[in-house]
């Protein structure tokens, strides 16, 4: 996904390590996995509300947000932006609104 490297990138910048990134992936689901993967194009008007919403989605604790979240809140969607408009999944749109190309790689396990 367009989001997932900068999402990680700015819970790292505004929240450090020692704070566990709530969406990894359990390593133990990499067996008898069918992968399928799917492209979808989706159109904004403006990639900083769009990222900003992506971060109070996405960018929650497991614990819930804390108030540091809200200090750092612009440094987390600066973030966002500058690595999606510098990713290859970004593009301006003749009209003036924005793309992202989204890759989706899903997989079905089976017990």
């Amino acid at each position: 996904m367009a989001h997932g490297e900068p999402i990680k990138r700015a819970h790292l910048e505004t929240r450090g390590s020692d704070v566990p990134f709530p969406m990894a992936m359990p390593t133990h689901w990499e067996e008898d996995i069918e992968i399928t993967t799917c492209v979808v194009y989706i159109e904004a008007k403006d990639l900083r509300h769009l990222m900003s919403a992506t971060w109070s989605f996405l960018g929650a604790r497991a614990d819930g947000w804390d108030p540091e979240d809200e200090e750092n809140w612009d440094k987390a969607v600066d973030i966002l932006v500058g690595d999606i408009e510098a990713g290859p999944y970004y593009f301006k749109l003749p009209l003036g609104n924005i793309g992202l190309r989204m890759v989706a790689t899903v997989g079905l396990a089976t017990k």
